[in-house]
């Protein structure tokens, strides 16, 4: 495409033309559905262990008490409660995200949107809006770059992710055009992740988001201060786009800017696990609930699946942790079959000791079926799976687009629970959980958006 003037500009006078009022209602409606799953999955993470050892990293610097970390009594400043805070909500898996884009981008650009907020004291319009725009920003950059960009090996949430926490916090702290051009400029040039962590399940991926989140603050403030970026960051001949991906459509960024929302492609997780092996649970969930299958009558499972995830999170071998569990698709599967739900109790220490999953998870065979589900379903989230049971009978179906799309979406009421198992985890007070459902529905009504909500998180 013929570039008329640098990419960061044009983005920065879409973002800074762009409030609230602009904004359509089904867009603002989905954002708080995103804001309040984001915070779930926050909450329910906040305890595993590769989260304490972040919060007691922060918590020896000393710095300006400024935002919450959720679901701790600590304030620490703004970038460091990001970094925090964005790896807190993908550690479960079960984060929202995109699969056009073959990312979770929610979960860095959401914690810097409410660290900035508190920091800022911004109101619940300003929250939302900040959202809207990081998911749009992040999400466009990704159309243009992947799938190369992601079969390169780099990790979307934090390559992508790091474009919308910019975004998000720039838009809060009310950057102009030049600044939010130069932030973006610094964002490109602090992009970095990769996805080796889903070999083993380390506790390296949540520091994909918990960076991008911190790094997007860090640029964003930076340009406040007159800090300057690269305003050719994107299409530049050393640029992002060139150097992260080997096939891209920058046109792809531009188009329709203002005219459709992409955070209304955002899909929600019921399992938390990858996103990947979700059509497989699904149809598995359904085979054994409709034919009162036990793990006894079942002999074989037979997955027709995708090359990469055979390749990459099919294991033969039981996972080494909860984090590797969540990446492991055998492990997943033998799970609906043991105990017909695939949730969070399922990936702890002590679930992965369990006898019967260990056993149940070699009855599962997989096979290579790209070029049929590519067929069937143009994204990589179809499966089929064929359960054979020990009288010989046989029971096949598949699924093109798993539960949680917006074509197959989960109801609100879904999300709620979904959200109120998840903060039970670590909040007692139902009534505390509900509230913050409440204030989540009406934060537009905010005019101080840490008093309507931020302050219900901090435990």
């Amino acid at each position: 495409m013929k570039i008329q003037r640098p990419m960061a500009e044009e983005l920065a006078e879409f973002i800074t033309s762009t409030s609230y009022k602009d904004i359509p209602a089904k867009t603002i409606e989905k954002a708080k559905l995103c804001l309040l799953d984001y915070l779930g999955c926050a909450i329910g993470g906040a305890l595993e262990h590769e989260i304490k050892l972040m919060v007691n990293f922060v918590n020896s610097i000393n710095g300006v008490k400024e935002s919450t970390i959720i679901a701790y009594p600590h304030k620490v400043p703004a970038p460091l409660a990001t970094f925090v805070n964005g790896g807190m909500g993908h550690v479960l898996q079960l984060d929202d995200g995109d699969r056009w884009t073959l990312s979770h981008v929610g979960t860095a650009i959401i914690p810097a949107a409410l660290a900035t907020c508190e920091r800022e004291k911004c109101s619940g319009k300003e929250l939302i809006t900040a959202i809207i725009l990081g998911y749009e920003v992040a999400m466009r950059i990704g159309y243009a770059i992947n799938p190369s960009h992601f079969n390169r090996g780099f990790s979307p949430n934090s390559t992508l992710g790091i474009f919308g926490s910019t975004v998000a916090a720039g838009k809060i702290l009310r950057l102009d055009n030049k600044q939010f051009a130069d932030a973006l400029g610094s964002a490109g040039t602090m992009a970095s992740g990769v996805e080796e962590f889903v070999i083993d399940g380390s506790a390296s991926q949540v520091l994909n988001p918990g960076h991008a989140s911190m790094d997007g603050v860090i640029a964003a403030l930076l340009a406040r201060e007159g800090f300057t970026g690269s305003h050719t960051i994107i299409e530049g001949r050393r640029g992002f786009a060139k150097a992260f991906s080997d096939q891209y459509d920058l046109s792809k960024i531009l188009e329709n800017l203002g005219k459709e929302y992409q955070i209304e492609k955002v899909y929600f997780k019921p399992y938390p696990t990858c996103r990947g092996f979700h059509s497989a649970i699904d149809i598995l969930l359904s085979i054994i609930e409709k034919e009162n299958l036990k793990p006894k009558d079942i002999k074989e499972v037979v997955v027709k699946t995708y090359r990469y995830l055979i390749d990459t999170m099919c294991s033969k071998t039981p996972p080494k942790t909860p984090g590797h569990a969540r990446l492991h698709m055998p492990y997943a599967l033998a799970c609906a079959i043991v105990k017909r739900r695939v949730f969070v109790d399922e990936f702890t220490e002590q679930a992965l000791k369990d006898q019967e999953i260990l056993k149940t998870m070699n009855k599962i065979k997989f096979v290579v079926a790209d070029e049929e589900l590519n067929k069937f379903a143009p994204y990589p989230w179809g499966a089929e799976i064929t359960v054979i049971t020990t009288d010989g009978k046989k029971y096949t179906a598949k699924e093109s687009l798993p539960k949680g799309e917006p074509e197959n979406p989960l109801t609100y009421e879904e999300l709620k629970q979904k959200f109120t198992l998840l903060a039970q985890r670590v909040i007692s007070d139902r009534n505390r959980i509900k509230e913050i459902i409440q204030r989540v529905e009406n934060i537009e009504k905010a005019h101080n958006a840490y008093e309507h909500l931020i302050s219900l998180l901090s435990i």
